[in-house]
């Protein structure tokens, strides 16, 4: 009998529990949140009237407005989409697509075409008017090296480099080298590309070499007869390799555009490029012109079939060398 005397006692209680509780009507409105409705993360105002505006607010933080594809300019945003603005390079993207202007960002690809001084690195816009944007100074040289004489980049957009007497590993970023060869016996090697297989070849006097780019030693492949390099060379991808060479005389010499097929080893005389004393090639694949670099400071293009060469740009930078980026040969 002692329960039912206690639930006589609380009875009166908890009606006066219930009488006393709120109740939210139907014609109440709900809890608001900041982003429940679509423009809140990014309409000024504090919709959830708790003191935080917009992106401020922890309930905008996974908003499309809040992240991803901001156009801050300042370099230390943390997105990871690849379509900000920024023209920094120590963004924290992880895309290699983002629009850096920077030669260290993020894009592997790289220039299209470098080209060099004795001891400065460049990049070089393939399409008028031809902008010329240093990269850095090539640090890192043999102590008897007289300035980098030519560069090549492979498939990877990995660059390399020669002195007169030295092999080098380029950081296309930098221009920071590190020797892989020096030997004497080069004889002033002063060209080099890769092909389109990845082989690496360098020239100097009347030899070409094939260089192993495990450890920088090389093998002379073909030696001409009746041509020195003058300067550059470059290899297409349609098997062939143009060289800028000396013809019945060593260097220095008005250059003469000499090609090679690379299947046969078979090689001919073009004709003379008309352009002095040229020192640097490259190739750009989206317009197939043989761009040219000579010691006089211009930018040629350079016609394949007759080696006649056309000055585009007057830079007043004295060229050693230049290279295609294959890396880009599809764009």
């Amino acid at each position: 009998m002692r329960t039912s005397g206690l639930l006589a006692l609380l009875l009166p209680v908890l009606a006066l529990l219930l009488t006393a509780c709120p109740t939210r009507s139907s014609d109440e409105p709900d809890e608001e949140f900041e982003g429940d409705e679509p423009g809140e993360c990014s309409d000024g105002a504090d919709n959830d009237r708790d003191g935080f505006y917009d992106c401020d607010d922890q309930d905008c933080w996974s908003s499309p407005d809040c992240t991803g594809d901001d156009d801050d300019s300042t370099g230390d945003d943390d997105d990871v989409q690849p379509d900000d603005d920024d023209a920094q390079p120590d963004d924290d993207d992880v895309q290699p697509d983002d629009d850096d202007v920077q030669p260290d960002d993020d894009d592997a690809a790289g220039a299209y075409i470098y080209a060099h001084t004795s001891d400065t690195l460049y990049e070089v816009e393939p399409d008028a008017p031809y902008a010329v944007t240093p990269i850095g100074t090539f640090t890192g040289l043999n102590m008897f090296s007289q300035g980098v004489t030519d560069i090549a980049v492979d498939l990877m957009g990995e660059m390399w480099g020669v002195g007169f007497f030295e092999i080098y590993e380029v950081n296309v970023a930098n221009a920071a080298c590190t020797e892989r060869a020096f030997d004497m016996g080069f004889g002033e090697m002063n060209a080099m590309t890769f092909l389109a297989d990845g082989t690496l070849l360098a020239g100097s006097q009347n030899r070409l070499y094939e260089v192993n780019t495990s450890n920088g030693s090389s093998n002379v492949i073909q030696t001409f007869s009746g041509y020195w390099f003058a300067g550059d060379m470059v290899g297409l991808p349609d098997g062939l390799l143009y060289m800028l060479m000396c013809v019945g005389a060593e260097p220095p010499c008005d250059t003469s555009l000499v090609v090679m097929d690379l299947d046969t080893m078979d090689y001919w005389e073009v004709g003379p490029t008309g352009a002095g004393a040229m020192y640097g090639v490259a190739y750009y694949n989206s317009n197939e012109l043989i761009y040219g670099f000579n010691e006089a400071g211009q930018i040629l293009l350079v016609d394949p079939t007759t080696g006649a060469a056309t000055p585009v740009s007057e830079t007043g930078i004295e060229w050693w060398g230049a290279t295609t980026n294959p890396a880009r040969w599809s764009g």
